[in-house]
């Protein structure tokens, strides 16, 4: 394509004085850092050269005046519509002018004003098409045929045809009206009808150019446009259809670019191909070039502020700041109201405030892009950008007032919108927050986003009541935006109704089935609500999921340590101590070199201290204990004494409780937890009747407390602390009071599987033992891994007479919880009366292994 290119002949140029060449020096130089006002005249003077040119130069073998030609070649087809129009409306009969004037509809779209123009023509080209005359050879242009090449130049009357033969025209004009409508064969055909000696028609080889472009055969529609450029040399029109051909459907850019520089050769205020040739240097990083494209331009027009402004932003692409910003200077002193140019040097200069020698600029740059806010037309783009620079230098309630001016002018500017969400996000203006959600939801009642915005802005605001409604309506507006119920999920989780959270999360997965987060919140809520084989669904659903997806995102590792952390707690919970063991080895392994290894050591070690209910396990865990930070021993004292106390360690667990009572405290919730544990290691050391003592004054209040059913973490309290008086009544033998308590734990928190466990061990020493059964497995239905219910079962199966199934369910309280040495004797005892002598002995070993350990 290049060679072909290369074939057109450059315009000759007129003789310049030398004068003139001395004055055009002057005028880049002026052009390049001082205001060109002096150039002036050399402008005006060229133009007259070339007018004048124009009218002493040859009729162009495109068939268009000189007038239109101009206005072609400067890619102004409006105004050559415009004067075509006037120029073939007094004629009878169809000229080349008509021809230009389809291009021209067709160009611009204007498919039904190109309708009429054929419905015109249509006489004249039934009358083409009924002289069956020999057919023009469209075989492709490139193809030339060896008489064609070595042919004498071509004539006006062969190029474009006889003035009076309106059949060649009237034919284009068809082809044109059918590729407007898209009707690529029927434009094929019409051309086709024209005969040979049109082959070095302008006119007609554009028009099959238009077509064979239509019709996605760029190198094709080039060799056409070549034809006409080879026969027409100042059609700067045609070397820019070429250039674009090349560019966008070919993406050759050398082509395109050599292409390019042809139409301006031709026609250097040919603009918008100015711009095309400097985007492709820009493109290739031809800086240089595309410098030079516009130096040229302001040879030609040195006092255009525009080409001075184009010049500032090629130059600022290089971050050549300084001759940047003088090119501005002379734009603006040209066209000192011109907003875009008081826009462009205050991006510069913002630009320059980033780089550590211009620290400072920032202001300047503010007082420009306030100038350009002052003289646009399009106030809130201004606005946005003003707001920017302010935020920028620090001056953030100016940017913010910026950014309202801007939506009071543009109520539903995005831009401005979320610029200023962020902004009063980040200031934690959330009143301010609030009212511009609130207008946004004026403005867009029925708008999901809007009412989710306002939502979330209420919550930063820790309005949580209007938050709910405001995520109500969002997802009643957007029934498949998960997002809603997400947040109220959170919301629930944090008031710790837990039951409601799950639901929202729920619903959340129904919307979103493979959501890991959304499995893990809802495994996170149903833990808290002690819904064990929910939680542990979704925690190893979440697992498995995560295990799929962790491949393609690394990042996921974190969460899912997190999450098997949350799992090893939900198996601690649920006495499974072994597992959790596991869950937590695989946890610490991975976070001992981190913040959280000593708290993860400590809890492995808990629970394994609780699996083996051994001495040297419990001290193991006293020591990573003590290994932990101040604040984190203040926080897990009370879990540690718990966790001694369940493993039967009293004297351990006594000077923890001492360090407790010491402790100073406010929260008196703590304070009653701290004496019942003191009254349950007195428990353990067999002296009931001091540890009743000791929680005396507190059992009225807790008996007769009320709790709202969501209030699930103080309903679980208190069902613990008065299930431990019931477990000291009953070692007091004070049944009645035990059972009364036991109850009392039981509907005070109805998911403490361990109160249905008591009641079942009072039932047992009041010799009810079929009800014995009947609670045990009430406490099995909340948590089926219990093994203390498994036992009183067993201990009710053994008083009925059914050893057998006491024998079974001894064994599964034994498997579930291997160091629980109270199952193992039952075990044993069931073993004897059933005769199994060798398990039997094999039992009475293990349990005398245990008791050594102990």
């Amino acid at each position: 394509m290049r060679a072909q290119l290369n074939q057109s002949n450059d315009r000759r140029k007129s003789p310049t004085r030398l004068s003139d060449l001395a004055h055009a020096a002057l005028c880049l130089s002026l052009s390049l850092g001082i205001a060109a006002g002096p150039c002036a005249p050399l402008v005006f003077a060229a133009h007259k050269t070339r007018v004048d040119k124009k009218q002493t130069q040859a009729p162009s073998q495109t068939g268009m005046s000189s007038t239109v030609l101009e206005l072609v070649n400067e890619g102004e087809w409006k105004k050559a519509i415009a004067l075509l129009e006037q120029n073939t409306s007094h004629r009878d009969i169809l000229t080349v002018e008509n021809g230009w004037l389809a291009f021209g509809y067709f160009f611009m779209g204007q498919c039904d004003d190109l309708s009429k123009q054929a419905v015109t023509s249509q006489a004249v080209y039934d009358a083409r098409k009924a002289a069956k005359l020999p057919p023009i050879d469209a075989v492709s242009p490139a193809k030339k045929s060896a008489d064609e090449a070595n042919s004498p130049p071509a004539t006006k009357e062969s190029v474009i045809g006889p003035q009076g033969d309106p059949q060649i025209v009237a034919t284009v004009i068809q082809a044109y009206d059918s590729l407007c409508r898209s009707k690529m064969s029927d434009a094929a055909a019409e051309l086709a009808l024209l005969p040979e000696s049109t082959q070095k028609n302008v006119l007609v080889n554009f028009a099959y150019a238009a077509l064979k472009s239509r019709e996605n055969r760029a190198n094709e529609a080039i060799g056409y446009v070549q034809r006409c450029v080879d026969v027409a040399p100042d059609f700067a029109w045609g070397y820019r259809t070429m250039g674009r051909i090349a560019q966008n459907a070919l993406k050759d850019y050398d082509s395109a670019d050599l292409a390019y520089s042809k139409a301006l050769a031709v026609e250097p205020k040919f603009d918008t191909v100015r711009e095309a040739l400097i985007e492709i240097r820009l493109g290739r990083n031809d800086f240089d070039g595309a410098v030079q494209v516009e130096t040229d331009a302001l040879r030609l027009d040195p006092a255009n502020a525009d080409y001075h402004y184009r010049l500032a932003q090629i130059f600022a692409q290089q971050y050549r700041y300084e001759e940047a910003l003088k090119q501005l200077e002379i734009a603006i002193n040209g066209q000192p109201d011109n907003a875009k140019f008081y826009r462009a040097r205050a991006g510069i200069k913002r630009n320059q405030n980033k780089l550590a020698r211009y620290q400072g600029i920032i202001n300047d740059a503010i007082a420009d892009m306030q100038k350009a806010v002052d003289l646009s037309k399009d106030k809130p783009f201004e606005l946005v950008e003003l707001a920017a620079m302010n935020q920028e230098a620090g001056n953030t309630n100016r940017a913010a007032d910026n950014l309202q001016e801007a939506l009071k002018l543009d109520p539903d500017n995005t831009a401005a919108h979320d610029k200023l969400v962020t902004l009063l996000t980040m200031e934690k203006r959330y009143d301010d927050l609030v009212a511009e959600w609130k207008r946004t939801v004026e403005r867009k009642p029925k708008d999901a986003g809007a009412r989710l915005g306002l939502a979330m802005a209420y919550l930063a605001a820790n309005n949580t009541d209007d938050a709910i409604k405001q995520f109500v309506q969002a997802a009643n507006l957007d029934p498949r935006n998960a997002e809603p119920h997400r947040q109220m999920g959170a919301i629930r989780f944090r008031q710790k109704n837990y039951r409601a959270a799950a639901n929202e999360y729920t619903t959340a997965l129904n919307i979103n089935p493979s959501s890991v987060p959304d499995l893990v919140a809802l495994g996170y809520a149903y833990a808290r609500n002690d819904d064990y084989v929910q939680a542990e669904a979704a925690f190893v659903t979440a697992l498995a999921l995560q295990q799929l997806t962790q491949a393609n995102n690394p990042t996921s590792t974190p969460a899912r340590l997190e999450l098997t952390r949350a799992l090893a707690e939900l198996l601690f919970r649920e006495q499974r101590y072994s597992e959790a063991a596991a869950q937590l080895e695989t946890v610490y392994v991975a976070s001992k070199d981190t913040v959280n290894g000593p708290t993860d050591h400590y809890l492995l070690l808990q629970a394994k201290a609780l699996r083996d209910l051994s001495q040297a396990s419990a001290q193991a865990m006293i020591d990573a204990f003590q290994q932990l930070g101040p604040h984190q021993q203040t926080e897990l004292r009370l879990n540690l004494i718990d966790a001694l106390l369940d493993a039967n360690k009293s004297e351990l667990a006594s000077p923890f409780i001492e360090e407790a009572q010491k402790a100073q405290s406010e929260d008196k919730d703590f304070a009653t937890r701290v004496k019942f544990a003191a009254a349950r290691s007195l428990l353990v050391q067999g002296k009931a009747k001091q540890a009743k003592e000791m929680i005396a004054d507190a059992i009225p209040s807790l008996a007769n407390a009320g709790v709202a059913p969501d209030e699930t973490v103080r309903a679980s309290q208190i069902s613990n602390e008065l299930l431990i008086a019931s477990q000291i009544d009953l070692a007091d033998h004070d049944l009645a009071t035990a059972d009364s308590y036991a109850r009392k734990s039981a509907e005070a928190y109805a998911k403490n599987f361990k109160a249905y466990i008591q009641i079942g061990r009072v039932a047992l020493q009041q010799n009810k033992p079929k009800e014995a059964v009947a609670w045990a497995r009430k406490a099995l239905d909340i948590n089926q891994y219990a093994p203390e219910a498994y036992v009183v079962v067993g201990d009710g199966d053994l008083a009925t007479g059914n050893v057998k199934d006491a024998s079974a369910n001894f064994r599964r309280a034994a498997e579930l919880y291997p160091g629980l040495i109270e199952a193992h004797r039952s075990l044993l005892e069931t073993l004897r009366k059933l005769g199994k002598a060798d398990e039997a002995k094999r039992e009475e070993e293990q349990i005398a292994q245990m008791e050594k350990q102990k």
